[in-house]
């Protein structure tokens, strides 16, 4: 992803197809920069805020992840706003990663119903690391058995900053008043709405 100083009013770098934020970090000053509004979205569709990557900025490469996105409440397609972090190859992240199941379509022949209480958990892990979400296979899974956070399987390094005994998911027989639990982890302010993740030492 290639990085331009940003010189221009926020309106104007909008209506030139751009994308404002600003880039900070590891040997680096805070600096305004833009990002085409189409190679943005791209990226993070591909590495969301749990994965590092490398961009570019005035010939230089630097190693970076998306520290916070801010998206238009009424259309989640809309980025406003990003802040990339620059980090060194010993810094950790620590960041809420998607849950992905699969198997759901075997639970739904037995007329099971999945129970979903927490669709993320939060990990710390070295930047080079990232995954994009964990997988978590339930075709065995029969009625009252449970998945708790512990019982997920992760890549070396990764560390559980959660209760290891919280329970992600349940399975169940249907009710006529099953519900299904939603969580999207975001904060909304307004019109705008803020994905953000952690970095430590």
């Amino acid at each position: 992803m290639k990085l331009e100083i940003r010189d221009k009013h926020l309106s104007v770098v909008r209506s030139e197809g751009y994308v404002p934020g600003v880039i900070y970090g590891h040997d680096i000053e805070p600096t305004k920069i833009k990002v085409n509004s189409k190679e943005l979205k791209n990226s993070y569709v591909e590495k969301g805020l749990t994965m590092s990557f490398e961009t570019n900025l005035n010939g230089k490469t630097h190693t970076v992840f998306f520290k916070e996105i801010q998206k238009d409440v009424f259309n989640q397609n809309n980025i406003l706003h990003f802040d990339l972090m620059k980090v060194s190859s010993t810094d950790l992240m620590r960041a809420s990663i998607p849950i992905h199941l699969y198997g759901k379509d075997i639970i739904d022949k037995k007329n099971l119903v999945v129970q979903f209480l927490s669709n993320t958990l939060e990990y710390e892990f070295p930047v080079n690391k990232g995954i994009s979400s964990v997988n978590v296979d339930i075709s065995q899974l029969e009625v009252d058995d449970s998945v708790i956070a512990s019982d997920l399987d992760l890549p070396k390094g990764f560390v559980l900053k959660e209760d290891p005994n919280k329970i992600v998911l349940n399975i169940t027989y249907p009710t006529q008043e099953n519900e299904t639990v939603e969580e999207d982890g975001q904060t909304s302010n307004e019109d705008i709405s803020v994905e953000e993740n952690k970095i430590t030492k």
